[in-house]
């Protein structure tokens, strides 16, 4: 599909959704479908100026890295306005279930800019940093699902506007 981001076409293949967003599973390369995910939710460096959300997601079945979203890179906050700064990697901590597991599925949901008003006002204003396909990079929310590989409890757990 042509609106997925740069950062997660190896990773992600979804379908668009009746209200316009994309949706679907996060799946390695590899084929493995469980990761352990570490993130920097709640340090009390995160904010504006400061940094930004970071997920990464790494395969158990192969031991690759995807970074999911870094809020100072990705969405329209990030990819235009560079509002945030990347964080340390070295500061995310496992992300856990209640069982205690840092094993999950995910699910992600994005709901795309507008690629026409992405050019009327971004590419138009700053044609030598935009291109017109960068539009997919400036997406304005993103959510992200989580299942417990061990016990199959779900979470609706990052809900993030990014514009």
């Amino acid at each position: 599909m042509s609106s997925v981001p740069g950062h997660l076409k190896a990773v992600w293949h979804p379908e668009l959704t009746k209200n316009g967003f994309l949706k679907g599973n996060i799946v390695c390369p590899c084929g493995g479908e469980v990761f352990h995910v570490s993130d920097n939710e709640n340090s009390p460096s995160r904010g504006y100026g400061e940094d930004g959300l970071l997920i990464q997601a790494t395969c158990v079945q192969c031991g690759a890295v995807c970074v999911i979203v870094d809020e100072a890179k990705h969405g329209y906050d990030g990819f235009v306005c560079h509002s945030y700064q990347t964080a340390d990697p070295g500061t995310l901590h496992p992300h856990l279930c209640g069982c205690g597991s840092s094993q999950f599925r995910m699910t992600v949901s994005i709901e795309p800019e507008d690629e026409e008003q992405f050019m009327e006002e971004v590419v138009a204003e700053e044609p030598d940093s935009f291109q017109p396909e960068d539009f997919v990079n400036a997406f304005s929310w993103i959510t992200i699902d989580t299942q417990c590989a061990d016990c199959g409890v779900q979470e609706n757990w990052i809900d993030l506007e990014t514009a």
